[in-house]
């Protein structure tokens, strides 16, 4: 595994001479959990460095990734797994193929469900064996990697799946930069449909948050950038909206 994480010339000799679909079938059979763990964690480093590998080369790692992500109970095989679908999703190459597969194969109502799980875990002050920042962290990285996409029909699947709630309760977050990831993620839905801005503005709870952060001397500059941004993209599309 470690010959592929720093060199391009490794990672693509071992594609070309081993192949993913050889290394998932491997995977596959195997009932280890340390082997699968390290496994998911080869195909991360597959996918992963500059230039970008082929697409045609790592497309097997996509079902099984997503497979995972749905089926693991092991949080450190989950945090690896989101770890590559992180990798996957931030390639501009190929980020369009892996998110509809995402959607088609039902995860992202599990990586939702991660949401769920970091706000339980901080309201009752559980520790990190009972579940690990990463997951969460991970877990908000490919949501928002896909609302920063600005199609409109996948930011339709990532609503239906239910983030905006758990976008909206994590406003309530004691951390800043988990603030800031969520306002980044508002803002990009709000450059979306006016559907989708009006389920935000509308929403009291959220309204609420924001009167209370543009009222705090702790809010930091990038996060109110942000909350201007969005206001401005609804006054703008409503606006529109109304001239034509």
């Amino acid at each position: 595994m470690n010959i592929t994480t720093y060199l391009t010339v490794f990672r693509s000799m071992t594609l070309n001479q081993v192949g993913m679909f050889h290394l998932i079938k491997i995977l596959t059979k195997n009932e280890n959990k340390s082997v699968l763990q390290s496994g998911v964690w080869l195909l991360g480093n597959l996918c992963d460095s500059e230039p970008p590998p082929d697409y045609e080369l790592i497309k097997e790692a996509i079902p099984f990734i997503a497979k995972v992500v749905i089926d693991e109970t092991d949080l450190e095989i989950l945090e690896a797994a989101l770890h590559t679908l992180t990798i996957l999703t931030d390639n501009d190459g190929i980020k369009e193929k892996v998110i509809q597969y995402l959607i088609h194969s039902g995860c992202l109502p599990k990586l939702v469900s991660f949401l769920k799980y970091n706000l339980h875990y901080q309201r009752f002050n559980l520790n990190f064996l009972n579940f690990r920042t990463s997951i969460f962290a991970g877990s908000l990285r490919i949501l928002g990697n896909i609302l920063a996409g600005h199609d409109d029909e996948q930011s339709h699947e990532v609503l239906k799946a239910g983030a905006l709630d758990n976008f909206i309760s994590l406003l309530g977050h004691t951390k800043m930069e988990v603030l800031t990831d969520i306002f980044s993620v508002l803002s990009d839905i709000a450059c979306g449909k006016i559907e989708f801005i009006s389920l935000i503005v509308y929403n009291t709870i959220y309204m609420e948050k924001i009167i209370f952060f543009m009222n705090s001397d702790y809010i930091d500059d990038i996060v109110l950038f942000l909350v201007t941004i969005f206001f401005y993209s609804f006054l703008y599309r409503s606006n529109r909206k109304f001239v034509r």
